[in-house]
């Protein structure tokens, strides 16, 4: 059959058109759509990376303070008061129960005075800290004046017997006088702030005080009733009112250098390195949703659990509040793994102490074969996080002879 040329046209513009309509359909549109799609995922890419990049130039801040923070907690004199009130030294004061005759009549506080401290490790750098006078007028007999300055002396904080005097009344076992106590503290975080916080020139008389710790001039003999009560309290009912004894050994101390990091799935970082005698771990998960976990595997050394211990403790520094989970997983003689959580997520900031039971099923000796940080599958970004590790204890209990 010949076509006219008519026809001819006519077929040559309907090729045309299908051939038009197939590229439009399923070249153009898809590729048009895929252009899309990626200008959009480059966007989220763009805004990820800004996130991502506060969140380091903050980190180097939170380094820089957390530095700062051992490094002031490192020079903090041991053995002083912290932001205590008025109140706190009165019921300190309560607390040193006296079995003898001895009643505070009067005391009052001075404002708080200034001092400096100097550290071994940085003697020319002397601390400067706060400390406030506390003036009392006593009566009482001489055992009991020297039971209150005995409690004094034994008391772990900083107290400093600046003066005492004595004087002895008309019955030949009853003396009076004055005491004055020297409060010295440093505040926790070494801010310049007021240590202590009281009204000024604050005097409490005998009438003022109705504390237990204030007693009313007793007879010898009710001294000599509390001393028998006291008799009769017996080494069991100690031992049962001190509850259990537990004892803590270290098996394990970290070291950077035989550590490394296995992702699951491999899409992390991580990284460690030493903060004082700490290690400090940085991690992040590149994905954002779905199962992910970091494992902390132990290189060469490997923390060994030879029997039962009561539960593994590891302290641990958290920066920030995080939904993550931590655990270990521990592989018996026998080869079999058991996973031990830690903590079902970082809900703390500051140190704490994590504990988890050894199921009692494994064969010892125990290896503790790697740490893992694992976040929920459910949870979009916040992926990202930093923790300091002390080292691994194990935590018996001590049995007490019967």
């Amino acid at each position: 059959m010949k076509l006219s040329r008519r026809e001819k046209i006519g077929l040559g513009l309907l090729g045309m058109l299908l051939l038009g309509f197939i590229y439009y359909r399923y070249l153009y549109i898809p590729q048009s759509q895929c252009m899309i799609d990626l200008q959009i995922e480059k966007q989220e890419q763009e805004l990820e990376q800004n996130r991502v990049q506060k969140i380091l130039d903050q980190q180097l801040g939170i380094q820089e303070k957390l530095r700062e923070l051992n490094r002031r907690k490192k020079n903090m004199p041991i053995g002083f008061f912290t932001n205590f009130q008025q109140q706190d030294f009165i019921l300190l004061l309560e607390e040193w129960k006296n079995p003898f005759s001895f009643e505070i009549v009067e005391m009052s506080f001075s404002e708080p005075f200034p001092f400096t401290w100097n550290t071994e490790e940085n003697p020319e750098d002397p601390l400067v800290g706060q400390g406030v006078t506390l003036a009392i007028r006593y009566e009482g007999d001489y055992n009991g004046v020297m039971d209150f300055l005995k409690k004094v002396e034994d008391y772990p904080k900083k107290i400093v017997v600046d003066q005492i005097q004595l004087q002895q009344l008309a019955p030949p076992d009853r003396v009076s006088g004055s005491i004055r106590l020297d409060f010295l503290g440093f505040s926790e975080d070494m801010a310049e702030e007021p240590l202590f916080y009281w009204d000024d020139h604050i005097m409490l008389t005998d009438q003022q005080i109705t504390h237990a710790w204030i007693q009313k001039a007793e007879q010898i003999e009710e001294a000599y009733k509390l001393e028998e009560e006291i008799s009769w309290i017996s080494e069991e009912m100690i031992e049962e009112a001190s509850g259990p004894i537990f004892q803590e050994t270290e098996i394990f101390n970290f070291n950077p250098d035989s550590i490394f990091f296995v992702g699951e799935p491999k899409e992390i970082w991580a990284d460690a390195s030493v903060i004082e005698e700490d290690v400090y771990v940085e991690y992040h998960f590149f994905r954002d949703i779905g199962y992910r976990r970091i494992n902390m595997v132990f290189d060469e050394l490997t923390p060994v659990i030879e029997t039962q211990p009561q539960y593994i403790q590891l302290p641990t520094y958290s920066l920030t509040h995080e939904t993550h989970k931590v655990g270990m997983v521990l592989r018996d003689a026998l080869g079999k793994e058991r996973e031990v959580t830690l903590a079902n997520q970082l809900d703390w900031t500051g140190w704490k102490e994590l504990k988890g039971k050894v199921p009692i099923d494994m064969t010892y000796p125990v290896v503790i074969q790697r740490i893992y940080i694992e976040t929920p599958v459910d949870l979009e970004y916040g992926a990202k996080g930093s923790l300091l590790f002390k080292r691994i204890e194990r935590v018996d209990l001590i049995e007490t002879e019967q």
